[in-house]
């Protein structure tokens, strides 16, 4: 069972517009039957939120509540283009859920502030333990956003998250006699991440996490994450089998795409195969009476894809 309680709204106006969402405690579906957290387990999230705020006061009113009712521990987050906007939602779940919740955002103050990385966490049972901070910045072909990483702990283990937005688009070729491919960009990522991990987290517990912009499953001489999928006493995809699995459970169901990627190293290779791991693309447009066409007016092009593990 979810550790936060249900609250039930009849009506609620969302911040800043005139639209109300319906939730009348009949049969219809609402986000209050959302949930993937518990008090026994660690959550870690990746959630690209198209050009935030997609709707503006809607769409920061949209994302607090499916944080809520989720409640993951830590989400990464993608496409931040505004940073009052990005408050806002820490501002609404703190009202919804006792001040247990931080925010941290890439690059600010910085006058060209765009499209940014971004977390979220649940303080109610995670501890953050360094000032998240950005990686590579001067590697721009491989990274349009510099990896941003999060430190924290639970208990006395001590996890690493590094969050991700590769470069996007591409013809699906490798050409590494390009070293501005689009595919060539990725792979660069992949190999200058792996080679970060290996010098200085090569006994923690990481997490690699974000849009990646490419497919788990493209054949080997064009598979941007080849390194980390030869790599398999070291490396793992959690979400390799929704990659492998039937679209409509994919992160980007308009391209009928799985774009969104968590990927660990060894040290959490027990924690996945435990019983209490559990991975999935979280289906939020199921939840809403508009189906997937309201999730895109007014939340992202992308669904939320999660791991939940018991440390």
């Amino acid at each position: 069972m979810s550790r936060h309680s249900y609250f039930i709204l009849s009506l609620l106006v969302v911040a800043g517009c005139g639209k109300i969402i319906e939730n009348n405690g009949d049969d219809q579906i609402g986000l209050e039957n959302l949930a993937f957290g518990s008090d026994a387990t660690v959550e870690i999230m990746t959630w690209n939120l198209e050009w935030f705020p997609k709707a503006g006061g809607q769409t920061v009113e949209y994302v607090a509540r499916i944080l809520y009712y989720l409640q993951p521990d830590v989400t990464g987050l993608q496409e931040i283009g505004d940073s009052d906007s990005f408050f806002a939602i820490v501002d609404r779940l703190n009202e919804l859920d006792d001040d247990t919740w931080e925010g941290y955002l890439a690059n600010v103050p910085d006058d060209d502030f765009m499209m940014e990385l971004a977390y979220i966490v649940n303080t109610s049972q995670v501890t953050v333990t360094t000032q998240p901070f950005e990686i590579y910045h001067s590697e721009g072909a491989a990274f349009p956003r510099e990896p941003y990483i999060l430190q924290f702990s639970v208990g006395d283990e001590d996890f690493t998250v590094i969050n991700n937005h590769l470069k996007c688009c591409g013809n699906g070729t490798l050409d590494e006699n390009n070293a501005w491919d689009d595919e060539t960009r990725r792979q660069s990522a992949c190999l200058l991440l792996d080679q970060y991990i290996r010098s200085n987290l090569s006994n923690d517990n990481v997490i690699v996490v974000g849009d990646l912009n490419d497919r788990l499953t493209d054949p080997a001489e064009n598979n941007v994450f080849l390194n980390f999928l030869v790599s398999d006493n070291d490396y793992l995809f959690v979400d390799m089998d929704i990659a492998e699995g039937p679209s409509t459970n994919f992160s980007g169901p308009n391209w009928a795409s799985h774009l969104d990627h968590i990927l660990i190293t060894s040290e959490l290779f027990d924690e996945f195969e435990d019983a209490n791991s559990a991975e999935s693309v979280i289906l939020v447009d199921d939840y809403l009476d508009g189906g997937w066409s309201e999730y895109y007016q007014y939340i992202s092009d992308h669904r939320p894809v999660a791991w939940r593990f018991k440390p």
